[in-house]
């Protein structure tokens, strides 16, 4: 449990980091459409039981790295905005 809290505040401490370097920059951050292809391929495959050790590996990454993007632009958006957060779509 200990180790969970500690890596919660380690994540709350590199969103934080990302989003007030630059929180209109961070707020416009998009993949690059080749790295947006890729993940969607991967994804396809993990549906068809179809990746790679490898791949699963490249994929969790993507995935990680996303959360963290998603937090850091949560962040973000609070700093340019006030408390609340953006709606999901």
């Amino acid at each position: 449990m200990m180790v969970a809290k500690q890596n919660a505040s380690a994540y709350h401490e590199l969103v934080d980091l990302i989003a007030r370097s630059d929180p209109q920059r961070v707020l416009a951050f998009r993949l690059s459409p080749q790295t947006a292809q890729r993940v969607e391929t991967l994804i396809s495959q993990e549906k068809a039981n179809e990746l790679s050790s490898s791949e699963q590996e490249e994929l969790d990454t993507y995935m990680h790295l996303s959360r963290i993007v998603m937090l850091a632009q949560a962040q973000a958006h609070k700093l340019l905005h006030g408390t609340s957060t953006p709606k999901a779509a």
